[in-house]
């Protein structure tokens, strides 16, 4: 999978990126972001993942942030 983060979307293999900046994404980063949107503070501060996955949610959310 891809994240485009100017347009704040991500895109599966199948379909041609935009002509933007585009990062690796895993599915298990996208699964974190996702329970971002649904659960509230408290559960998602009981949520641990492995350093690495952290470290890729981190870095992409980083990268949104310059765009919003």
């Amino acid at each position: 999978m891809r994240w485009v983060p100017a347009l704040g979307v991500v895109v599966c293999p199948d379909h041609p990126p935009p002509p933007a900046e585009t990062v690796a994404l895993s599915l298990h980063a996208l699964k974190l972001l996702k329970a971002y949107r649904r659960f509230d503070v408290e559960a998602l501060a009981a949520l641990r993942g492995a350093p690495e996955l952290e470290t890729e949610v981190e870095s992409v959310m980083r990268r949104y942030k310059r765009f919003m």
